[in-house]
């Protein structure tokens, strides 16, 4: 069986410790559950202290998710255009995915809810092709600040931003045995060796 558990770093230190004693069922030296705790960063630091240490030791992975690209943003974008039945997915022009990539700075949570706004505004104003300028508004009714200078043309490349972003989701398991040697490791993307 698996349990995943979004927004873990909400949860407070005896709901962890109540968890790690789930992890502790087994069958025949079988788990019985395999759990996944997803959340902010801060998630990450709420499981090294030190009533926690425990839960700690059964973490068998532990990885950050490192936010999008600019290409990877309007890949992301397009993708999702597409699964929600869009018949175009060129519904942003250039210069709005510029702007949602400065806006969002990667993180899909706030390219959703840019994009969901900026669509709503569309429908209700009849404008079919989204520019900045409607990223813009948006942003700034919702009191997402802008990143002023534009989106260089290196940021289209697949490459990650430096690991000191503030906000990746972590990723962690608990009683899942680490990925054998031969899969393909990430590179140098925050990932952390599993303990």
């Amino acid at each position: 069986s698996l349990l995943i558990l979004d927004e873990a770093q909400n949860f407070h230190a005896a709901l962890l410790e109540e968890i790690r004693l789930l992890s502790n069922m087994e069958i025949a030296g079988e788990k019985l559950l395999h759990i996944f705790l997803v959340g902010q960063p801060q998630l990450l630091e709420n499981v090294k202290t030190p009533g926690l240490g425990q839960l700690k030791q059964r973490l068998g992975i532990m990885y950050n998710l490192l936010p999008l690209s600019r290409l990877e943003t309007e890949l992301y974008i397009h993708k999702r255009l597409g699964v929600a039945g869009a018949h175009e997915v060129d519904i942003f022009r250039g210069d709005a995915l510029d702007a949602i990539f400065a806006c969002a700075k990667g993180f899909p949570r706030l390219i959703n809810i840019l994009c969901d706004n900026a669509l709503l505004f569309g429908c209700s104003t009849n404008t079919y092709h989204l520019g900045r300028d409607i990223i813009r508004r948006v942003a700034q009714d919702m009191d997402i600040s802008t990143l002023e200078e534009d989106v260089t043309p290196e940021s289209g490349r697949l490459t990650r931003p430096a690991a000191r972003t503030p906000e990746p989701r972590a990723v962690m398991s608990s009683g899942v045995p680490p990925p054998p040697p031969e899969w393909h490791q990430p590179e140098q993307t925050g990932a952390q060796a599993p303990q």
